[in-house]
């Protein structure tokens, strides 16, 4: 008796299987030119590559991280070889003139989430003005792309929202109680006003 061709413990018939080997050997296929379309950017265009586009940049925080951690030269940027990109935030490893080693340069400062996570400035700012504004992702999005500039993904975004969300919720408690303790203040001072009026 002929077996029936399997995948991943299933029968199927012949022309599933052979359908299911071409779509598998397609994607393979992709995988590599993907591959391959990353590593055709040689050194010299690399760092082309990563200098392109705008980015938010704290002068402070950059200008306090622009010497080599090892022999304290001044660092350029035109030697940046490598760009970790956290949303609106940068890390870029730039690598020294003089001794050759590596230093990463941050484009903004960071801080402790709740959690106890690294959070970046730039990005806990850029959420609070969407909020702020009433918009969302979409909107920071949109504006991210019509400057150039890499904007955060909806996930992250999301993270950072939650971060915001609970002191946005005091402060407005806080306002709001405020705000009785002055309408009450100023009632008991016109109250003599009130009572004539009536």
């Amino acid at each position: 008796m002929n077996e029936r061709p399997r995948y991943k413990g299933k029968i199927m018939t012949e022309k599933q299987y052979k359908r299911r080997m071409k779509q598998i050997e397609s994607g393979l296929m992709r995988k590599k030119e993907k591959v391959q379309t990353k590593n055709q950017c040689d050194d010299d265009q690399q760092a082309e590559c990563m200098i392109e586009r705008r980015r938010i940049i704290d002068l402070k925080v950059m200008a306090q991280h622009l010497y080599c951690s090892f022999c304290t030269e001044i660092l350029s940027l035109e030697d940046i070889e490598k760009e970790a990109k956290k949303g609106l935030a940068s890390d870029f490893t730039v690598r020294c003139r003089k001794c050759l080693a590596t230093s990463i340069v941050p484009t903004s400062k960071v801080h402790l989430g709740p959690n106890g996570q690294l959070l970046y400035d730039n990005n806990t700012k850029a959420a609070l003005s969407a909020i702020h504004n009433g918009n969302g992702h979409t909107t920071l999005k949109k504006f991210c792309g019509s400057m150039n500039m890499p904007c955060m993904t909806a996930k992250t975004y999301k993270s950072y929202e939650r971060e915001i969300g609970p002191v946005i919720e005091s402060v407005a408690k806080e306002s709001c109680l405020e705000a009785c303790k002055e309408e009450k203040r100023l009632t008991k001072s016109q109250l003599d006003i009130l009572q004539k009026r009536l």
